[in-house]
């Protein structure tokens, strides 16, 4: 039987194929014993970063973690503990010895299963579909990281776009002697951990011990608070409780100022915020101005209209952009875009000789405006607004460095019934301060749709009270992808393009057609 050239042609394509298959087939086998992985992703999501290893690698003893995952997982969750598996074996790699990794199924042992509840890993219901039958089994997904008498527990591993930071900074806090403690002031009305940062302080409560301390009582900050966060008081501060603030900075610790410079009751009346504070951040570099931005880049807000209720784009609600953010900080510089609701603008105070780290984090686009006097927040207004009025306004920012006390010269103001004041503190070299205009961005009511306002709150503290290698960790994942703000001729541009060019093609394909038709009519005549 002979072939044809044709038959020949087709039989050899066949086989090269089939061998470039094989090829590809016995580099993957051979790859697939070698201790080499490559990570194409942008933010690297699956490889541990400079940080981590600089940490593991400088691991004096030897840290345990134990993964504690049920054998017999739905099939949705099989690549979860593949990819946990794959970032344990990193940090094994570079741990060099003291890191020591174990997957262990406590469903089949009563006493270790009771042992890891001890722990504080809770059992988790998985739900699955077997032959058509809808069943609900019980498992675990629990970590608990020990080194020589301390622990750390992740109760519920779900997904891997923050395991290496709760892994890290798990890793930290047991090698670690100091404890770090975060304090939120209260006594002037102001918004509390316990009923507005119920989220944001179940995520600090991870890495730090989180309380309240009330201004109000006129005490000195104890030394044992890194960082004091002051969200947004009401009541105007006298000027002993002002004090206790400055001696504060003074004394080397750092404060997350949260203040809005305009109010917005449930009615959506406004009313402008003045107690006191806003002066001491000015003297202290950071003005709050008393006004509320828009922009152009802003995000959709739910409102109720009698029995309807309807969403549309608000400009009060500035979604800041990535390529406005400070690219230098880490505080900033791996988010991807954050929501600002009522936000008002600060700037700094430049002072003579002023020799701190000064900063703006976070920025409007340059097409932004400002209400300063008359607000109208009526979500259905026609929000137009000359090109003139236009600029750029910065709603975030921070002084690292020497502060010298407002109150230097002066005498110490001293508590009710007291009769001997205290050394005052007239400076530092220390000094943090980090001031956003805006208060609402971290509360539980905004975070459900906003999940990047989360990570840049953990940032701010993160910054104040520690060193910021952290930071670069948590914000890895990339949780939000903005459309990139147009001008109006651009987008004029393209609409007059998706018009014009689809038939334009059209016509250009009709006459190729025709054309070709006339040709080969002419063809069969000759």
């Amino acid at each position: 039987m002979k072939f044809d050239q044709k038959q020949f042609h087709k039989a050899n394509n066949t086989v090269q194929i089939l061998i470039i298959l094989g090829i590809f087939i016995v580099i993957n086998v051979l790859v697939s014993f070698l201790p080499v992985r490559w990570d194409l992703t942008e933010g690297k999501d699956f490889s541990i970063s400079p940080t981590t290893k600089r940490i593991v690698k400088e691991l004096d003893d030897v840290v345990t973690i134990k993964a504690y995952f049920t054998n017999d997982l739905p099939g949705r969750l099989i690549p979860l503990r593949q990819q946990v598996n794959d970032i344990l074996d990193e940090y094994a790699n570079y741990g060099k010895g003291n890191i020591q990794i174990s997957f262990i199924d406590p469903a089949d042992d009563t006493a270790l299963e009771q042992e890891v509840r001890g722990l504080g890993i809770p059992p988790v219901q998985f739900s699955t579909v077997e032959e058509d039958k809808y069943e609900v089994a019980n498992g675990y997904l629990g970590m608990a990281i020990s080194y020589a008498n301390n622990s750390e527990v992740i109760p519920v591993v779900q997904n891997t776009a923050t395991l290496e930071y709760e892994l890290t900074n798990a890793i930290k806090k047991v090698t670690s002697d100091e404890e770090l403690v975060v304090a939120f002031a209260t006594g002037h009305g102001e918004l509390t951990r316990t009923e507005n940062f119920t989220e944001v302080n179940k995520y600090l409560a991870k890495q730090y011990r989180v309380q309240d301390f009330d201004l109000s009582m006129g005490q000195l900050v104890p030394e044992t608070i890194k960082t004091l966060i002051i969200a947004q008081p009401e009541e105007i501060f006298n000027e002993r409780e002002l004090y206790v603030i400055d001696q504060f900075l003074m004394s080397g610790g750092s404060i997350l100022a949260l203040i809005d410079g305009v109010e917005i009751n449930e009615q959506m009346q406004t009313t402008k915020v003045s107690t006191g504070l806003e002066n001491l951040l000015t003297s202290h570099g950071i003005a709050v101005n008393q006004d509320l931005v828009l922009d152009v880049s802003s995000d959709m807000a739910s409102f109720s209209s009698g029995y309807v209720q309807f969403f549309t784009q608000y400009p009060f609600f500035v979604k800041a952009l990535a390529q406005f953010m400070n690219q230098e900080s880490p505080l900033v510089n791996r988010l991807e875009a954050i929501t600002l609701p009522w936000v008002s603008s600060v700037q700094i105070v430049d002072q003579p000789g002023d020799d701190r780290i000064l900063t703006n984090l976070v920025m409007t686009t340059e097409q932004a405006w400002s209400q300063t006097n008359s607000y109208n927040l009526d979500p259905q207004q026609k929000f137009a607004i000359p090109d003139s009025e236009r600029k750029q306004f910065v709603l975030a920012a921070a002084k690292f460095g020497r502060f010298d006390s407002v109150y230097l010269g002066q005498d110490v103001p001293m508590m009710e019934d007291e009769t001997q004041s205290e050394a005052m503190l007239g400076s530092t070299d220390n000094g943090r301060l980090t001031v956003v205009g805006d208060s609402e961005f971290a509360t539980d009511g905004f975070l459900g749709r906003n999940l990047e306002n989360l990570t840049f709150f953990s940032n701010l503290v993160d910054g104040l009270t520690q060193d910021m290698d952290l930071i670069m960790i948590r914000s890895k994942s990339i949780t939000d992808r903005p459309i990139k703000e147009l001008s109006y001729g651009w987008k004029q541009a393209i609409r007059y393009l998706n018009i014009f060019i689809p038939t334009l093609i059209l016509i250009i394909y009709g006459f190729i057609r025709l054309y070709i038709r006339k040709k080969e009519t002419r063809e069969d005549v000759i």
